[in-house]
Protein backbone atom coordinates (compact mmCIF):
# COMPACT_ATOMS: atom_id res chain seq x y z
CA UNK A 1 0.00 0.00 0.00
CA UNK A 2 2.78 2.42 0.91
CA UNK A 3 4.59 1.78 -2.38
CA UNK A 4 1.48 2.71 -4.33
CA UNK A 5 0.65 5.76 -2.21
CA UNK A 6 4.25 6.87 -1.73
CA UNK A 7 3.41 7.63 1.88
CA UNK A 8 2.44 5.63 4.97
CA UNK A 9 -1.00 4.01 4.92
CA UNK A 10 -3.06 3.63 8.11
CA UNK A 11 -0.88 6.02 10.11
CA UNK A 12 -2.07 6.37 13.68
CA UNK A 13 -0.62 8.98 15.98
CA UNK A 14 -0.71 8.89 19.72
CA UNK A 15 -1.00 5.22 20.60
CA UNK A 16 -3.03 2.09 20.13
CA UNK A 17 -6.47 3.70 20.31
CA UNK A 18 -5.79 6.23 17.57
CA UNK A 19 -4.23 3.48 15.44
CA UNK A 20 -7.39 1.42 15.80
CA UNK A 21 -9.52 4.45 14.90
CA UNK A 22 -7.52 4.89 11.69
CA UNK A 23 -7.89 1.22 10.78
CA UNK A 24 -11.62 1.25 11.53
CA UNK A 25 -12.09 4.40 9.43
CA UNK A 26 -10.76 2.51 6.41
CA UNK A 27 -12.22 -0.97 7.06
CA UNK A 28 -15.16 -0.30 9.37
CA UNK A 29 -15.46 -1.48 12.95
CA UNK A 30 -15.34 -5.19 13.78
CA UNK A 31 -18.73 -6.87 13.82
CA UNK A 32 -19.94 -10.42 14.28
CA UNK A 33 -20.22 -10.74 10.50
CA UNK A 34 -16.75 -9.45 9.52
CA UNK A 35 -14.81 -10.78 12.57
CA UNK A 36 -16.82 -13.21 14.73
CA UNK A 37 -14.11 -13.63 17.41
CA UNK A 38 -13.24 -9.94 17.88
CA UNK A 39 -14.93 -9.70 21.29
CA UNK A 40 -12.46 -12.25 22.69
CA UNK A 41 -9.54 -9.84 22.10
CA UNK A 42 -8.10 -8.18 25.22
CA UNK A 43 -9.54 -4.67 24.78
CA UNK A 44 -13.10 -5.68 23.84
CA UNK A 45 -13.02 -8.38 26.54
CA UNK A 46 -12.30 -5.58 29.04
CA UNK A 47 -15.35 -3.67 27.81
CA UNK A 48 -13.75 -1.29 25.29
CA UNK A 49 -16.06 -0.70 22.36
CA UNK A 50 -16.19 1.57 19.32
CA UNK A 51 -19.18 3.17 17.71
CA UNK A 52 -20.22 1.19 14.66
CA UNK A 53 -18.90 2.83 11.55
CA UNK A 54 -18.73 1.84 7.93
CA UNK A 55 -15.68 2.57 5.83
CA UNK A 56 -15.57 6.29 4.92
CA UNK A 57 -14.83 5.54 1.28
CA UNK A 58 -14.42 2.45 -0.88
CA UNK A 59 -11.03 0.78 -0.44
CA UNK A 60 -10.37 1.02 -4.20
CA UNK A 61 -10.60 4.81 -4.02
CA UNK A 62 -7.47 5.01 -1.86
CA UNK A 63 -5.53 3.42 -4.73
CA UNK A 64 -7.08 4.95 -7.84
CA UNK A 65 -4.01 4.30 -10.01
CA UNK A 66 -3.52 0.68 -8.92
CA UNK A 67 -4.52 -2.24 -11.13
CA UNK A 68 -7.47 -4.32 -9.97
CA UNK A 69 -5.38 -7.35 -9.12
CA UNK A 70 -3.08 -5.24 -6.89
CA UNK A 71 -6.11 -3.95 -5.01
CA UNK A 72 -7.47 -7.48 -4.76
CA UNK A 73 -4.19 -8.71 -3.25
CA UNK A 74 -3.97 -5.81 -0.77
CA UNK A 75 -7.60 -6.23 0.24
CA UNK A 76 -7.10 -9.94 0.89
CA UNK A 77 -4.02 -9.19 3.03
CA UNK A 78 -5.73 -6.46 5.04
CA UNK A 79 -8.88 -8.29 6.16
CA UNK A 80 -9.77 -7.49 9.79
CA UNK A 81 -10.32 -11.12 10.77
CA UNK A 82 -6.91 -12.84 10.74
CA UNK A 83 -8.63 -16.19 10.10
CA UNK A 84 -9.93 -14.83 6.78
CA UNK A 85 -6.66 -13.21 5.59
CA UNK A 86 -4.82 -14.71 2.67
CA UNK A 87 -1.86 -16.88 3.66
CA UNK A 88 1.64 -16.00 2.52
CA UNK A 89 1.80 -19.00 0.20
CA UNK A 90 -1.59 -18.18 -1.34
CA UNK A 91 -0.58 -14.54 -1.68
CA UNK A 92 2.45 -15.60 -3.72
CA UNK A 93 0.09 -17.48 -6.05
CA UNK A 94 -2.15 -14.43 -6.52
CA UNK A 95 -2.66 -13.33 -10.17
CA UNK A 96 -0.96 -10.00 -9.36
CA UNK A 97 2.41 -11.75 -9.50
CA UNK A 98 1.79 -12.95 -13.07
CA UNK A 99 1.43 -9.44 -14.51
CA UNK A 100 3.72 -8.06 -17.16
CA UNK A 101 6.46 -7.14 -16.92
CA UNK A 102 7.61 -10.33 -15.21
CA UNK A 103 9.97 -10.09 -12.23
CA UNK A 104 13.66 -9.72 -12.95
CA UNK A 105 15.36 -13.13 -12.84
CA UNK A 106 17.42 -13.60 -9.66
CA UNK A 107 20.66 -13.90 -11.63
CA UNK A 108 20.16 -10.44 -13.13
CA UNK A 109 19.52 -8.65 -9.85
CA UNK A 110 22.33 -6.36 -8.81
CA UNK A 111 23.16 -6.79 -5.15
CA UNK A 112 25.48 -4.23 -3.61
Amino acid sequence: AELLLRKPFLTGRGGDYTQLDVIFTVFGTPTESNWPDHKALPLPAQGLTWNDCSPQMPFNDYFSAAPRDAISLMRSMLVLDPNKRISASNALSHPYFNNNPPPTPKGKLVLT
